[in-house]
């Protein structure tokens, strides 16, 4: 049995079509608030619905959980409420972290690009050797998954109570099927296609960095099914090693490269 957190949102419905394309028993946990979410999972077969709220509950119920896929969060970068941001993205990652921990239970985790602020000093996701307090995130998301990163750098540094093996990835700009529901917080893609579709203006961002004109930036986007397969082929790796890490999962323009992670993850994901 696998368990996807944030089942129903947006990359975690592509992670449950690859999953349910492949015959796993994968169990859904999200809040369906509305008909567009629901779309999103309703061509594949889940065994099972939860909520959040009712996670911890349902999982210590079960003992046949192979691994847990931890997607859930509140992901807009414009929410201000500290408290709800944090029990949402925090709070409730290190639960998750600390009963996969005294379960045994492998788990893969979302961080994302958002903790690296303005991008000025660097992307490098080498945990073992950058010291994650340079960076500077610039919205309370940002935080909230900057945070569990330190959380769990020094939860393995200190060979504290950690899961069997465990992976982090730093999502970039992702994009594709099943962000109907996102509203303003949908891709620049998702946004712009349909007036792209009719051959009419689109209009793109104002540039802050003199370096670049007006809509000139340069940004990572990722196809979220490549996402989801990236998500697929490391659950196979995970099983076969023991190394435990944080990965930036995007394109690949980001300027910061380690050749031996480049390496690791072209290995992982070369069956696709």
């Amino acid at each position: 049995m696998i368990i996807i957190t944030g089942g129903a949102g947006f990359i975690g419905s592509n992670i449950l079509a690859s999953l349910a394309e492949a015959s796993f028993d994968v169990v859904v946990c999200d809040t369906i608030d509305n008909n567009q979410k629901l779309k999103n999972i309703e061509k594949h077969n889940a065994s099972d619905l939860v909520t959040p709220n009712a996670l911890f509950n349902y999982l210590n119920r079960k003992k046949n959980i192979d691994f847990i896929i931890h997607m859930g969060a509140n992901s807009s970068t414009t929410e201000n409420n500290i408290k709800k941001i944090f029990e949402n993205n925090f709070n409730f990652s290190v639960n998750v972290w600390q009963f996969c921990s005294k379960k045994r239970i492998p788990l893969i985790y979302a961080s994302s690009a958002a903790t690296y602020g303005d991008g000025t000093r660097g992307f490098d996701d080498d945990i073992s050797k950058v010291d994650l307090n340079r960076y500077v995130p610039l919205n309370l998301y940002g935080w909230s998954k900057h945070l569990f990163d330190q959380y769990v750098l020094k939860m393995s540094k200190e060979k504290k109570s950690s899961p069997p093996f465990w992976s982090g990835f730093k999502f970039f700009n992702v994009y594709g099927p099943n962000e109907y529901h996102k509203g303003k917080m949908k891709s620049v893609v998702a946004t712009i296609f349909p007036k792209v579709k009719k051959n009419e203006t689109v209009n793109l961002f104002k540039s802050y960095n003199s370096k670049y004109k007006d809509g000139e930036q340069i940004r990572d986007f990722v196809y979220v099914k490549d996402i989801s397969s990236s998500i697929f082929k490391s659950m196979e790796y995970l099983s076969n090693n023991t190394s435990c890490d944080v990965f930036n999962l995007g394109t690949g323009i980001t300027p910061d490269i380690n050749p031996e992670k480049v390496k690791l993850l072209i290995d992982i994901l070369r069956e696709r």
